[in-house]
């Protein structure tokens, strides 16, 4: 099991983003991998034609410049384009943070109490005195690692993050064990 949860860790010349370990982490891959495959079609596009342009309309093929101030509708086209493009990758942008963002239907709470700072596609800020939310859904137990993502301090490189991700029942076992620590201690 150990060895999938180190699966999500970063590895030395990665090019791409992990897929992560949380439903969550996956549609953050996967939106990101749909606007990386877009772009990819939108410059072949736009370097083909412009390749094209360079050596059809060359000089020494005797091409002459056009002598036009500007086309209006050439102007339009390339506005419309960019914002239709934009409103496109924002659809699935939107969904996405309203999954994340959506703590009504969580299994269990903890508290996380940050004084200064995952593979799990979640990025929240602590800042002391507010309480945020948020939830994950780890798909498979292991120990998950993370790095600050914040420059909040001279010690801002020195602050991993680690998570035990365990199955329910362990969580439960541990629970009671807790639960008897605590009253043996008080008894």
């Amino acid at each position: 099991m150990a060895a999938w949860a180190q699966a999500a860790d970063p590895h030395r010349w990665q090019l791409n983003m992990g897929k992560g370990v949380t439903p969550m982490a996956h549609n953050a891959y996967n939106t990101h991998m749909w606007g990386l495959w877009m772009c990819v079609v939108i410059g072949v596009i736009v370097f083909g034609a412009m390749f094209y342009a360079l050596f059809a309309f060359r000089k020494s093929k005797g091409a002459v410049a056009a002598k036009f101030s500007h086309n209006t509708r050439a102007e339009i086209i390339w506005t419309v384009i960019p914002i239709i493009i934009l409103v496109v990758l924002t659809i699935p942008t939107i969904r996405n943070l309203v999954y994340v963002y959506d703590t009504g239907k969580s299994d269990m709470t903890v508290r996380v109490t940050g004084f200064q700072w995952p593979a799990f596609g979640l990025k929240q800020d602590a800042i002391p005195g507010i309480v945020n939310e948020a939830w994950v859904n780890i798909e498979q137990p292991g120990i998950y690692r993370g790095q600050c993502a914040e420059l909040c301090g001279k010690d801002h490189g020195f602050m991993p993050i680690v998570v035990k991700a365990v199955t329910m029942e362990e969580y439960k076992a541990w629970i009671a064990e807790q639960k008897a620590a605590k009253a043996a201690a008080a008894g």
